[in-house]
Formats: C-alpha cells, structure tokens, sequence
C-alpha cells in the first residue's frame, strides 16, 4: 500500500505480477480525520504486507502508524544526484536533537517518478476499475518532465501544472512499498504477495 496525504489522502494498493507489471487493485481517497481507522480496516482486507506513507505534512500521525505496524515506513524526498531509488535510515528517538523513532525512505523523487512514467508508457502500471478511479484520473496527468535551472545547473524534474497529484504519488508509494517487499521477502522482480480479491483491469 502507498499513501500520499493530505486534507483528503490518497491511497494505492497493489502488488507485482510475475512480468513484473504492478496490478494497482484498489484506489480511495481518505478523510485525514478517519485515515488512521481507515488504513487499519483496509490492512485486514487486502492483508498488506509492506506501507509506505507520505510523512509531510503529517508527521505525528505517520510516526504512530509506523510505531504501531513493523511493515510500515515513512517517506521523504531529497536531492541527491544518486540514480538509487531510494536508502533505507532507521531512526532512534531523540528529543532533545528533535529526532522521531521512524522507519524512513529518503526517496529520489526524479527517479521514482520517471519510474512510473516508463510503467505508464510500457503498459506496465494497470490500473482496476474502482469508484476513485474516474474522479482522480487527472491526477495522472498533472505532472509533467521539464528543464529547470537549479544551483546554476540544467536538470529535469517533475513540474505540478494543474490541480492536484496526490493519486500520482500515490502509487510512487506503492512502488517503493512493492520494491520494500522485493529486498524483505528475496526477490526484486517477481511478486509473492497472493491477490486477495479478484479485479477488471480497465484499459
């Protein structure tokens, strides 16, 4: 499962077939205020295996839900230049630095997203019919590769033009949480996670 969040959070959840497509199998958009209860009753029935969640701009909440659940981690972007798609940092509690006790992915932002782009493009990413589906397809399409300038340097990076694009990195966190499971459970390309409940793919 992958989650971005906000006012009303987006969520994905998936797994991996054994061509290596990701079968995105359920998608909904969570009140903030219902999400904690949402997520539990949504763990028992599609029995996830790994979560990874957005940690901004709800960080008490993502520390809790990462507290509470060992197959679950928190998510920051960062900058670096390394072409991995994300490291994996264990965090002990420290008050007095400010430090939470979070299981954390530093995630490259540019490389997760051009992932899902080539997915997207391959007929890799297959998205079942869902009651959240027609509503948040412009998610898909709101953000776009372009050319910056930064610190002096040309480089690409994903641009928002338009509304929101929660459910696009929603499925960014599935990705990871499906990469997670691939290290954990010994494989990289092919799922071991079963299906749960049967689904129509929509074309």
């Amino acid at each position: 499962m992958g989650c971005d969040m906000g006012l009303m959070c987006s969520a994905a959840i998936g797994r991996v077939a054994s061509d290596g497509a990701m079968l995105v199998v359920h998608r909904e958009e969570i009140p903030i205020g219902v999400f904690k209860s949402r997520i539990q009753e949504l763990k028992r029935e599609y029995r996830i295996a790994n979560a990874v969640f957005d940690v901004m701009p709800y960080v008490p909440t993502i520390t809790e839900v990462c507290d509470n659940d060992p197959n679950a981690y928190g998510a920051v972007f960062t900058t670096s230049k390394s072409p991995e798609l994300f490291v994996l940092q264990e965090k002990e509690e420290d008050t007095e630095q400010g430090k939470l006790n979070l299981r954390l992915l530093k995630v490259n932002r540019t490389v997760g997203l051009d992932n899902i782009k080539d997915m997207f493009k391959a007929g890799k990413l297959l998205l079942a019919a869902c009651k959240a589906g027609e509503k948040v397809k412009p998610q898909y399409l709101s953000l776009k590769r372009v050319q910056r300038f930064v610190n002096d340097e040309l480089t690409f990076m994903y641009d928002k033009t338009d509304g929101q694009d929660h459910a696009h990195f929603a499925l960014l966190y599935l990705h990871l949480a499906i990469q997670l499971r691939g290290r954990t459970a010994g494989w990289t390309k092919v799922g071991a996670v079963p299906l749960v409940k049967s689904f129509k793919v929509k074309q």
